[in-house]
This record gives structure tokens, C-alpha cells and sequence, in this order.
């Protein structure tokens, strides 16, 4: 009986052994699946956050965007948008102080000073 027993507790510990590792393997799947379920409640989460943030201020962020829009109409009709970089860089500086008018002489005698600095290759 005494080899009997034995026999039969070595089957029984390699079928523990082998529950042990199904379980291992199923706990393994449930971590991964448990982490992308996390991780798409975390950036629902975020989105959700985000747009809460949007609606609820959404009279500050359309009084600011009405602000801007309105500024940039106002500049374009007075003529006082800046020139942007890449009109400088595709046109003349001499062009662009011609194509204004200063308003007083001094700045008229430094936008001159300045055409003629960048005319002259030496300078």
C-alpha cells in the first residue's frame, strides 16, 4: 500500500503541476486583457476630460475666438497686418519701404538708409 500511495500522490502532484501552470497561463491572459481594457478607459477618461473641459467653457473659448477673429478682420482693413517672413524674403526691402509711406522724416531717412545698405553688395 505503501507504494500504491506513493504512485498515486505523484499523479496527483503533476496534475497540481499542471493546474498551477494553466492557471499561470490564464492569469496571464486576464493581466493583458485587464491592461488594454485599462488602458482604453484611461483615455476615454481623458477624452472625455478634455471635451467636459471644452463644452463647459465653451463661451469663454468662442468669446476668445470671436476676439481674435475680429482683430485680424479690423488689422486686414486698416492695412496693418506685418508683412509676413516670406514676403520679406521673396520681395525687395526696398520695395516693401516704397510701398508705405512714413510718417514722419526721420523714419523715412532710416528705411532709406537701410534700402541702400541692402542694395549695395559691400555693405
Amino acid at each position: 500500500m505503501g507504494i500504491a500511495a506513493g504512485v498515486g500522490h505523484f499523479f496527483q502532484s503533476i496534475i497540481e503541476v499542471i493546474q498551477g501552470l494553466l492557471a499561470a497561463v490564464v492569469n496571464f491572459f486576464q493581466w493583458i486583457l485587464n491592461s488594454i481594457i485599462g488602458l482604453f478607459q484611461a483615455f476615454v477618461s481623458f477624452v472625455e476630460g478634455t471635451l467636459g473641459f471644452a463644452i463647459h467653457n465653451f463661451f469663454i473659448l468662442g468669446t476668445l475666438a470671436a476676439v481674435v477673429f475680429a482683430y485680424l478682420l479690423y488689422s486686414q482693413r486698416q492695412g496693418t497686418t506685418p508683412v509676413s517672413r516670406d514676403a520679406c524674403a521673396k520681395t525687395n526691402f526696398a520695395e516693401i519701404v516704397h510701398l508705405k509711406r512714413p510718417a514722419s522724416p526721420l523714419k523715412a531717412a532710416v528705411y532709406s538708409a537701410i534700402a541702400l545698405a541692402m542694395e549695395r553688395p559691400d555693405a
